[in-house]
């Protein structure tokens, strides 16, 4: 089994006119993390970025200008994905799990996209499998106690030790990955 535990920090809510910034995630093969990355991506040009995003991610402009470039994010971040997966072999892919997982699959779908790319489809299974999605079935009966179902709230209550910074994408990714094994039992 490969999965992907994947997060994504954007300049903005909308996948088509922002960008996401920070990628990164753990591969697991068969149980075992075997890689893990974590990319700072500038924005592309012309699209529009959020202050209030980049407050939320503890991020400035200047950061911003330091980070890589994201046609070379994307090529780096497919030869990684090729290093476990056969985009050729329709048997063949990851698993993305992620909390909230919608919101980084189709950002990271736009960012196949605009990096002219259209076999994403060809690296992961859809659906992605959503932590926040798992975590709600099994907490029905006392979701009216959360304060709110944000992913610390959940860690919290699962018992999850966070270290690092909530909101930075690799914290959050094993935040998630902490989760999905509480929850699944794998």
């Amino acid at each position: 089994m490969k999965n992907i535990y994947l997060d994504v920090e954007t300049s903005g809510l909308n996948p088509l006119r922002h960008s996401i910034i920070q990628l990164s995630g753990l591969i697991e093969i068969d149980g075992t993390v075997v890689e893990e990355f974590n990319y700072k991506i500038q924005p592309a040009l012309g699209e529009s970025v959020s202050l209030d995003s980049l407050k939320i991610c503890n991020v400035s402009i200047e950061d911003l200008k330091t980070y890589f470039k994201p046609e070379i994010v994307y090529k780096e971040f497919v030869t990684l994905l090729a290093k476990y997966v056969n985009k050729f072999d329709k048997q063949d892919k990851f698993f993305l799990i992620g909390y909230n997982s919608r919101f980084d699959d189709e950002f990271l779908r736009s960012f196949f996209l605009k990096n002219a790319d259209e076999y994403y489809g060809s690296w992961f299974w859809w659906p992605s499998l959503d932590v926040a999605v798992m975590a709600a079935i099994l907490t029905k009966e006392h979701r009216h106690k959360f304060p709110n179902y944000k992913l610390s709230t959940l860690a919290e209550y699962f018992q999850i030790n966070i270290e690092g910074n909530l909101h930075d994408a690799l914290t959050d990714c094993k935040i998630t990955k902490g989760l999905y094994t509480k929850l699944s039992g794998e």
